[in-house]
């Protein structure tokens, strides 16, 4: 068998003798795999290029994980709308993510709601959840469950120092006892309060604040709950 470089050398030779439109079609007889196959690879790394380095997507400045039941999703835009300058400001590299997260009832589709919401919570990708609080024994644990959406109480900060941060005023708590450092902390607030929600009529009746414990982003996560109980 001739080397690789000879017979390159020789194909190359071939290819010149030929004349027009002979050359252009034993070319694409013998080479159309290759030349599709270098458009595509071009065209992929063109598009790696630009959403890696010229014109990548924004990246989340703050996630809401909302599970509060259905809500429309033009008050949830507009939610978005009105946090995005107070906690992100005027760029556009950076977004606020309101992402819904629905228990329906039906186990596959709830499974996956689940394992999304934990894949998301290891990545350190939610900070605040809004979620309907649920409170049951479960018997065959024997254990007190305190759940505010998919996530544990012990899954959420203390609240109380965080709205002394934001300048917020709340009075009402649900409580969790923390058998790690035996005193009881505030997981949940009801969001009746938030003047933001009130402002853009979304309802507030059973719907309840926390901020998950291992934020990346505690300063956006203060703003945003400024935002939302002074409307400001």
């Amino acid at each position: 068998m001739k080397p690789m470089k000879v017979r390159f050398r020789e194909e190359l030779q071939k290819i010149k003798s030929m004349q027009g439109r002979e050359k252009r079609q034993y070319i694409w007889d013998y080479y159309k795999f290759h030349i599709i196959g270098t458009i595509i690879g071009v065209l992929m790394l063109g598009s790696l290029i630009n959403d890696t380095i010229i014109n990548p997507p924004p990246s989340s400045a703050l996630t809401i994980a909302w599970m509060a039941g259905f809500e429309l999703d033009e008050r949830l835009n507009a939610l978005e709308d009105v946090l995005h300058p107070i906690v992100v400001g005027d760029t556009d590299r950076e977004r606020i993510m309101i992402i819904p997260f629905h228990i329906v009832g039906e186990p596959q589709n709830d499974m996956a709601q689940m394992q999304r919401f934990q894949a998301m919570l290891a990545a350190r990708e939610i900070d605040i959840v809004i979620g309907h609080y649920e409170h049951v024994i479960d018997e065959e644990m024997d254990i007190d469950v305190r759940r505010l959406g998919l996530a544990p109480a012990w899954g959420f900060s203390d609240l109380r120092p965080i709205l002394v941060e934001a300048g917020v005023t709340a009075d009402a708590f649900i409580f969790c006892y923390d058998e790690e450092y035996g005193v009881p902390f505030a997981f949940a607030t009801p969001l009746e309060g938030s003047a933001l929600f009130t402002a853009l009529e979304i309802p507030t009746e059973d719907r309840y604040l926390g901020v998950i414990v291992n934020t990346a982003r505690h300063e956006q996560v203060v703003a945003a709950i400024h935002a939302l109980w002074t409307g400001l």
